[in-house]
């Protein structure tokens, strides 16, 4: 008998033991991701592409018209327009209506469309038409060009709300508008938290919801968005003041058409997490800038700090999306403003 033939008997059981090894570790797994998916509520991290529409550079203009998709793993659909609506959802112009600019957190990423802030106004107000206009990857210059493009043809809005978070603070530069194959939560942030996590999270994030609990409990990814963020508002005053710009611009425009325009400033999960030690240097800066321009604006932050815990109001492990109870909150903070003000038609009557 050779050495090679003695060896072969004791390899078997190796490789077996290695097999046996690897599936268990793959069953493991396996009820991690069934226990993730039935019986947390945690979001995938993707919202479909061909439910996004881009220019032929693969920049974002909307989303598609008339369409259907999947964003964080809700289904989602759209009107004529590319706006956010409920499944089936026939609409009608009211003598008046209200438009929402925004991002990912207007258009309600996770979140069924009658469980959003823009769903709850719309069951609430049947008498006013609901435009949500949000995009996932939306910026600045792109709630100007929703305004710039549809507050003309449309008279009925007597009131235009733009919600605006950390994230959006954005150079004014169209090379970096955000592209179709960026809108995934961390793309954004891939030279601040390490190409190899966010390339994961590329392909893991839509896919898998045990990876997004364990990234979750593990990474904090919320921390280190909001950190990234934070580095953005390392600038002087004027270049805050260009970076804003289209707010004012917005503004201008809204008023020239005898509507009232508000700007919501949203929390981030870190700063309601961290309490009354928490960071509100960049929403004071934006403030002191609203307040010189004199555009009214609403600081919502009070709303979510007395929650007995900042993961009461945001998706799992979330920067800044909010779940279904901060969509609620948000709700209850517009709603309040609604009623406080009269609205004027265009012939500048009090309606």
């Amino acid at each position: 008998m050779t050495d090679e033939t003695a060896k072969r008997p004791t390899l078997l059981p190796k490789l077996a033991l290695s097999l046996a090894s690897i599936a268990f570790c793959f069953a493991i797994l396996g009820l991690g991701e069934l226990y993730c998916r039935y019986f947390l509520y945690i979001n995938l991290r993707k919202t479909s592409k061909d439910f996004i529409a881009a220019d032929p550079a693969g920049r974002i203009i909307g989303n598609v018209k008339n369409a259907k998709g999947v964003s964080f793993g809700t289904d989602v659909f759209s009107d004529e327009n590319g706006f956010r609506i409920p499944q089936g959802y026939i609409g009608k112009t009211n003598d008046s209506a209200v438009l929402f600019l925004g991002d990912s957190v207007v258009f309600g990423v996770g979140v069924p469309e009658e469980k959003t802030f823009a769903g709850l106004f719309r069951t609430q107000m049947p008498d006013v038409t609901t435009y949500n206009s949000g995009v996932v990857g939306y910026a600045l210059a792109d709630y100007k060009r929703v305004a710039d493009s549809f507050l003309p043809a449309h008279n009925e809005v007597k009131r235009v709300y733009l919600f605006y978070c950390l994230n959006d603070f954005q150079p004014p530069d169209d090379a970096k508008q955000t592209k179709v194959e960026d809108v995934t939560l961390f793309k954004s942030i891939k030279h601040a938290i390490g190409s190899i996590f966010v390339d994961l999270n590329e392909f893991l994030g839509p896919r898998s919801k045990l990876y997004v609990y364990i990234t979750g409990l593990t990474a904090d990814p919320s921390r280190r968005y909001f950190e990234w963020d934070l580095t953005l508002f390392n600038v002087n005053e004027d270049r805050l003041h260009e970076i804003l710009a289209p707010i004012v611009e917005i503004d201008r425009l809204v008023k020239e058409h005898n509507d009232q325009f508000v700007v919501f400033l949203n929390p981030y999960e870190m700063q309601i997490r961290e309490g009354e030690n928490a960071n509100y240097e960049p929403q004071n800066r934006i403030e002191s800038f609203l307040r010189e321009k004199g555009i009214s604006f609403i600081d919502t932050r009070d709303r979510f700090k007395n929650l007995p815990s900042s993961k009461d109001a945001f998706l799992f492990a979330d920067p800044m999306h909010l779940n279904e109870n901060g969509h609620r909150i948000e709700f209850g903070a517009l709603l309040d403003d609604w009623n406080s003000k009269v609205t004027l038609t265009h012939g500048g009557k009090v309606q």
